[in-house]
């Protein structure tokens, strides 16, 4: 009987850290995760550079997504990208609405608007970036 007892307390005990571990080998699998954002900004007559990046969640990003919209009275340019290799999204003007989706792998992304001929306009940019979520650790 005492042999019966001290193996059902070892059963229990092995299935107990077996189910610990279990638990701690699924929270350290890769899930999705999404950083998402608004910006609004003023636009003049000078440059103008703003950005956005993943949140602290988030590790590991392979994709955005952005939605540029607003309006300018006048013409101007837009970039995305990091300063040293930005990428010519379009000339705007009047109202403008520019969505744009690809692979991105960098923490954090740069737009930038150059004015050609404007005085007054307004940008707003919705944005996701999309990447694996951090690993939580016991």
């Amino acid at each position: 009987m005492k042999k019966i007892i001290t193996f059902s307390l070892f059963f229990i005990l092995a299935c107990f850290l077996l189910t610990a571990y279990l638990i701690k080998l699924y929270h350290q699998i890769p899930s999705f995760w999404t950083s998402k954002g608004t910006i609004k900004k003023e636009l003049h007559s000078e440059k103008l550079v703003t950005k956005f990046h993943i949140d602290d969640k988030a590790i590991h990003p392979y994709a955005r997504e952005l939605i540029m919209k607003g309006y300018i009275d006048g013409k101007g340019e837009l970039y995305i990208g990091v300063p040293e290799t930005y990428l010519k999204m379009d000339t705007i003007q009047n109202e403008f609405e520019i969505k744009y989706h690809g692979d991105w792998y960098g923490d954090t992304c740069y737009v930038s608007f150059e004015p050609i001929d404007m005085t007054y306009g307004e940008l707003l940019i919705d944005y996701k970036i999309h990447s694996s979520k951090k690993v939580t650790t016991f």
